[in-house]
């Protein structure tokens, strides 16, 4: 087949929901351009961007899921092994590299590429735990006991690494020679059923706040008329007296407020070590307060994150869509740019495999900050992200003030507060 022949049957497999078949084809397109790179003067090369490339990971990923480690092993072989460890692309492949090798049964390998990928998410229960299964299985019992142990410091009720650090200490003390007893794997379960709405509405929503009360208070208001009950505002050291006096108002049974007592960041909800002091054990929400639902979002929609989650086992965490086309700020078309490269991987209708950051998002439950393997939903379920929408020489008071006392982890402020002028 010619190039442009791979380019029309990778549109084709892409309209009829054929992962599979585009990921093949556009594997195919980038053997031939490493063979001849004049091809890319002639040639079409958008499947050959790293946003469309995406989907190879995707496919990778569920075949995977399939049991079929052959297939996955052959796509992310021969993915262009230098987009993998970009931010935007798929910041945590070692963890999927040593998954495929424990699957194959390369525990040497998959031990080496757990380690690495700790190196830089040291708060990864279930990759310590991976680790931990991987050094059992080539018999090193007292760095599988660490890696356990470290699994529980992440996250203490942790049933399946409690069992196998019992089970790897067993067998510090048997005879040479002792047949491996058994152990577990970690669990993708996200302990919830997607179809129970009484389930889903009591999922924790956890938004992070600091100094901003008006997008606050329209997020708040909008999920507890949706049905929403248990919203958990953490505070991170927040000074704005209008949003002290409004945490008063709307504590209830179904809102709680928690003081951090410093500003934690972006990261705050597994800084703060929230998730343990509360015993979540079931998947859970995340999110900014700068985000609203759409005018479709249905009350439920949840249910339809979890159902993604639930299908899909590796994948992470399901965040909304934002809607980027009527984006009205100055900063509009290096925001349009950037938004429209998250959705040239689509999963089926609505559904996108992309990196998510700290917009809403339904997160399995896990300890530590990531942004993948996720996906965006969109049509119905797109947000908006207020931001885009403000006038920057005339902000409200809350968001002049967030500005002016923003640190450097909230990125969007940075920029902000440099781009607006100061009288």
């Amino acid at each position: 087949m010619t190039f442009d022949d791979l380019v029309q049957a990778a549109r084709a497999a892409e309209a009829a929901g054929d992962l599979d078949g585009c990921a093949a084809c556009q594997l195919e397109m980038y053997a031939m351009v490493q063979k001849d790179r004049s091809l890319l003067r002639r040639v079409d090369p958008t499947y050959l961007r790293i946003d469309h490339l995406i989907r190879v990971i995707a496919a990778a990923l569920f075949a995977m899921e399939r049991g079929d480690v052959r297939l996955a092993s052959y796509y992310l072989a021969h993915f262009p092994q230098d987009f993998l460890p970009r931010e935007g692309c798929f910041p945590e492949y070692r963890a999927t590299l040593g998954q495929l090798a424990y699957a194959r049964g390369a525990f040497a390998e998959a031990a080496e590429l757990f380690e690495a990928h700790l190196a830089s998410y040291p708060r990864d229960e279930q990759s310590w735990m991976l680790l931990g299964n991987a050094w059992y299985r080539q018999g090193r019992f007292g760095q599988a006991v660490r890696a356990y142990g470290r699994a529980l410091q992440e996250k203490a009720r942790f049933p399946a690494a409690e069992e196998n650090r019992r089970r790897a200490f067993a067998m510090m003390m048997a005879p040479d020679g002792a047949s491996l007893a058994p152990i577990s794997e970690p669990s993708q379960a996200l302990g919830v059923d997607p179809e129970d709405w009484e389930e889903v509405r009591m999922l924790p929503v956890f938004i992070n706040c600091r100094d901003r009360v008006g997008c606050l208070r329209r997020l708040v208001d909008w999920l507890l008329a949706a049905g929403y009950r248990n919203l958990i505002l953490l505070d991170n050291a927040s000074t704005y007296a209008p949003l002290l006096q409004y945490y008063e108002t709307v504590r209830s049974e179904c809102v709680r407020v928690v003081r951090l007592g410093e500003n934690l960041g972006h990261t705050a909800l597994w800084e703060s070590g929230v998730l343990e002091c509360l015993g979540v054990q079931t998947s859970y929400v995340y999110t900014d307060p700068d985000v609203l639902p759409g005018a479709a979002c249905p009350p439920r929609f949840l249910q339809a994150f979890a159902r993604v989650l639930a299908a899909h086992p590796s994948l992470r965490k399901a965040g909304a869509a934002l809607r980027y086309d009527d984006v009205t700020y100055r900063n509009a078309a290096q925001t349009i740019e950037t938004e429209d490269s998250y959705y040239h991987a689509p999963l089926g209708d609505d559904v996108y495999f992309a990196s998510v950051d700290t917009t809403f998002a339904l997160y399995r439950n896990v300890r530590f900050y990531h942004r993948g393997p996720a996906v965006r939903m969109g049509g119905m379920f797109v947000f908006r992200h207020l931001p885009w929408y403000y006038d920057y020489e005339q902000l409200p008071e809350d968001e002049q003030y967030y500005l002016d006392h923003a640190n450097s982890s909230a990125s969007l402020g940075e920029k902000l507060r440099q781009m607006t002028p100061r009288s």
